[in-house]
């Protein structure tokens, strides 16, 4: 069975750090068109200001009640390297999500291995 695809537009620093695997989970709010991430699929993400973009394989998906209980859970390094504290990084993650959607849908934690065939 082919890998579904998926599309996320991710802009810098974060699309670079994801690129160079510098980040290795990608947290998004958990929208029913981000629940339908599995391990195995893959993502096409894009940097929308310069179009750049690289294919990365989902290894696991983790779902937690709010953005502390992912950062708490995959630390703020790995979540957002260069971050110094988990309220700086939980701002971050505001600029796209407000509280009440994440409280109503939850938040994922997006395990991924760049993929060294598709750049």
């Amino acid at each position: 069975m082919e890998p579904t695809i998926h599309y996320m537009d991710c802009v810098d620093p974060w699309f670079s750090k994801l690129n160079s695997s510098e980040k290795v989970v990608e947290g998004r709010k958990g929208s029913d068109k981000n629940r339908k991430i599995k391990p195995s699929d893959l993502i096409i993400f894009r940097e929308p200001t310069s179009k750049q973009e690289f294919t990365a394989l989902v290894v696991k998906v983790d779902t937690f009640s709010s953005i502390r209980d992912y950062l708490e859970a995959v630390t703020v390094q790995e979540a957002l390297p260069g971050i110094a504290t988990i309220k700086e990084a939980e701002n971050i993650y505001l600029q796209w999500s407000t509280y009440e959607e994440v409280q109503s849908c939850g938040f994922l934690a997006i395990w991924i291995k760049k993929s060294k065939q598709i750049d």
